[in-house]
């Protein structure tokens, strides 16, 4: 018996796909805690049902909450001790009930609650007894945490906090699971104790009845209406009016209020946001796990469709074209990029969470950094991925039946929240031109790190790359061509800075008013290179063998995709030349043909049941058209009308014909 397409491809690859599985996700003990959370969820969920495409809000959200509470109940999900991953969060195509308390409220309780309170707390937040929100963002401010209007003034005749909302602005606007969803929430607000603001501050309140589910009075809240995607998540609003809430309530680890107003507050502020960095890394990794999914999709369509002619009269699979495949290396070259520099970013992250109690900050910032620049890139990497590929399977492609469509409207709103990502990298820029101003009068303390490479400026002006073809598939030469023209758009942007400044423009007007474009190019610039060596870090130290072969390969292709999206600026610095260009144009070509055998195997890095997938087009079944087929037959609610006649038509073609005669 002949084998499937799909079946008869991988097995021109040499991959050990297990121990690729291991790599990507980052070790066995990962990759076994993914397969059995994702398949332990989709038992009690069934698969991902195409017809949520077609419901009505209402009734999306009324699944939703039915089976995330059949989850709930027939799953153990520890939240505290994550006995789950990111990873396994993404397998369903709906949100979970309560997927943000489960993220962000744990941590921040478990960050700046004291012992008491994360007794009191999280027991039944971990168990989903209580559904929680983080209520951060409002009407008017968003990333401007200092700006936020929503105040908590301290009563210390009856030992609590009433709560207001001063404005309409200052509505928190935008929170997951806060329209309909949640009993409790962090709440974000100035905290004003006699007469003196102290600042945002995290408050842990109950917003509902907890037998009733109706609101508590003195506050407002609803569903802020339709949105591009995420229809299954109730995003919120709230607005309070004198609601009290007891002292308890705020997070007291590092600040509390005596009875009679005083603030005290405790230790570094900075302790409060080590036990968040780990949550971060949630966007970081559903980029790269769904970055898999769509190029397993398109991956295997492409292996599957057959269009045009051979000289022999045979069709042809349009993987065979090199165009198709360079439409799916360019992006699998990131996919591994993210997933592999993952390692060097938990790596700091527990070495960050390990210095900070014991008082050391030195790798607080270097961690800061590197998330902010993950995020910046990994989630515009993903969308681009998405909106390509979907252009990469033509027609079907477009349909919602090919999988692909989910994503695009699921995860553009992950290059926007928890940072929209071109305000990310101003804040790279910002300690950029610190470290800047700093070298220039020989303070070079905080100069270590992703940002050493400075500390070789004289070096790196001096370095030009040989234009051969050894130069540029080495590791080392391509992180410093880029590392060169980091360091002098460094050096640029921090000169006319001082241009501006010298000229008696006002700080924050030469920032605000002038500097935009070069601080996010520089911010860029640097980026790269942290992605970059991030990625060269972990992969260098693999054993040789077919799987670093591969990988090594998707490098060169990166390096070009790099080297076309920054060639203005590294042309600029004097990093690229023309005849490198024409190099590496000739090595991506290489390195496609070479990769070809090897492309669904990396494309499936991370096996992903066809019941996640949700793909008529990539189903292992490799009968894309019949599942098209069968998919709208089934799944299309127009497709269910008695008779296939849908009665507003009847009616308008009947008047129309009783108007003619």
């Amino acid at each position: 018996m002949s084998l499937k397409p799909l079946e008869e491809y991988r097995k021109k690859s040499k991959i050990d796909t297990t121990e690729l599985a291991y790599l990507i996700i980052r070790g066995k003990e990962r990759f076994t805690t993914y397969v059995n959370m994702t398949q332990a969820v989709m038992k009690v969920v069934g698969f991902n049902d195409p017809r949520i495409f077609e419901m009505s809000r209402e009734n999306l959200y009324a699944l939703t909450m039915e089976k995330s509470a059949a989850v709930y109940s027939n799953v153990h999900v520890d939240n505290i001790n994550a006995n789950y991953l990111y990873e396994s969060g993404q397998s369903f195509n709906q949100h979970w009930r309560g997927s943000i308390g489960a993220i962000m409220v744990i941590q921040l309780i478990l960050a700046m609650g004291t012992e008491e309170q994360k007794a009191l707390f999280l027991p039944n937040i971990d168990k989903f007894i209580w559904t929680t929100a983080y209520a951060q963002t409002e009407l008017s401010h968003g990333s401007d945490v200092e700006g936020i209007q929503t105040t908590a003034v301290f009563d210390d005749v009856k030992d609590e906090f009433i709560i207001n909302t001063p404005s309409l602005e200052a509505m928190k606007w935008w929170p997951g699971d806060l329209g309909l969803s949640a009993t409790h929430i962090i709440l974000v607000a100035r905290l004003i104790a006699k007469g003196v603001d102290h600042g945002a501050q995290c408050f842990f309140i109950q917003i509902r009845d907890l037998e009733t589910h109706k609101w508590l009075p003195g506050i407002e809240t609803g569903d802020i209406g339709f949105k591009l995607g995420y229809l299954s998540k109730d995003n919120g609003f709230i607005r309070f009016t004198n609601f009290r809430v007891p002292k308890i309530c705020l997070l007291e680890k590092y600040i509390t209020v005596k009875s009679n107003g005083d603030v005290i507050k405790i230790g570094n502020d900075r302790i409060k946001f080590t036990g968040m960095m780990r949550a971060r890394t949630l966007l970081l990794m559903s980029s790269y796990w769904d970055t898999i999914r769509i190029l397993t999709i398109t991956t295997r369509y492409s292996i599957l469709r057959k269009q045009f002619k051979d000289s022999s009269g045979e069709e042809i699979p349009i993987i065979n074209y090199q165009l198709q495949r360079y439409k799916i290396v360019k992006h699998l070259c990131k996919t591994y990029v993210m997933c592999l520099g993952l390692y060097r970013v938990m790596e700091l992250i527990t070495q960050n969470e390990e210095l900070v109690p014991k008082g050391d900050y030195s790798q607080f910032q270097q961690v800061h950094l590197m998330l902010c620049q993950c995020k910046a890139f990994f989630t515009a990497w993903d969308f681009s991925c998405i909106s390509e590929s979907i252009q990469t399977c033509g027609g079907h492609g477009y349909s919602a039946y090919s999988g692909l469509t989910h994503s695009f409207t699921e995860n553009f709103a992950n290059t926007i929240l928890e940072g929209e990502n071109s305000l990310l990298c101003l804040q790279v820029a910002r300690y950029l031109l610190n470290l800047a101003k700093k070298s220039s009068t020989g303070d070079t303390a905080q100069i270590q790190g992703q940002f050493a490479y400075l500390l070789d400026g004289d070096d790196l002006e001096e370095f030009n790359a040989e234009t051969t073809k050894e130069a540029l598939t080495d590791p080392k030469i391509v992180l410093k061509i880029l590392r060169k023209n980091a360091a002098f758009f460094v050096k640029k942007t921090s000169m006319s800075f001082m241009k501006y400044t010298l000229e008696g423009v006002d700080l924050k007007d030469a920032w605000n008013k002038h500097m935009g474009l070069q601080l996010l190019n520089m911010a860029r610039c640097h980026s790269i290179v942290t992605l970059t060596d991030n990625f060269y870090s972990k992969l260098l130290t693999l054993e040789e063998g077919p799987i670093k072969s591969a990988i090594l390969s998707l490098g060169v292709i990166y390096t070009h995709e790099i080297f076309k999206e920054f060639s203005s600026s590294l042309f600029e610095s004097g990093s690229l030349k023309g005849e490198h260009m024409e190099l590496i144009i000739e090595l991506l070509e290489e390195h496609i043909e070479k990769l070809t055998p090897d492309l669904l195997v990396l494309a499936e890095g991370i096996p992903i049941a066809d019941e996640v997938l949700m793909s008529a087009i990539a189903h292992n079944n490799c009968k894309p058209y019949e599942n098209l087929y069968d998919w709208a037959k089934k799944y299309g609610s127009l497709n269910h009308l008695p008779d296939g006649v849908h009665p507003e038509i009847a009616k308008t073609l009947r008047e129309l014909r009783q108007q003619r005669l």
